[in-house]
């Protein structure tokens, strides 16, 4: 499986994706963490660029405590589809920290 580590507190770790829609798509990306151990979740709403040919999004991230077992889904939804994709992660001390998904 997929599996990544992201900054950890005190800043937001950014996560990024393209998406396969045309351009000028009214389209929405819910990113939703889930601490694995916990149950505790959260979603944050993507920022979407769809003015160039390939279409893309960034979400940041809640600042989190090192460690543990998260999952990351991200959520595209249009008028016409649905769809998803579902990584690991957990959280670290990084100098700097930019995952594409």
């Amino acid at each position: 499986g997929d599996f990544m580590v992201l900054q950890r507190e005190p800043a937001a770790a950014a996560v990024y994706g393209h998406l396969h829609v045309s351009p000028a798509s009214n389209i929405t990306v819910l990113v939703t963490v889930t601490n694995n151990d916990s149950g505790f979740s959260y979603s944050v709403d993507a920022a979407v660029n769809t003015a160039k040919k390939q279409s893309s999004f960034k979400a940041l991230l809640h600042p989190s405590p090192a460690g543990g077992s998260y999952t990351i889904d991200a959520k595209c939804l249009s008028k016409t589809d649905a769809s998803s994709v579902e990584y690991g992660c957990c959280f670290a001390d990084c100098s700097k920290s930019t995952v594409k998904i």
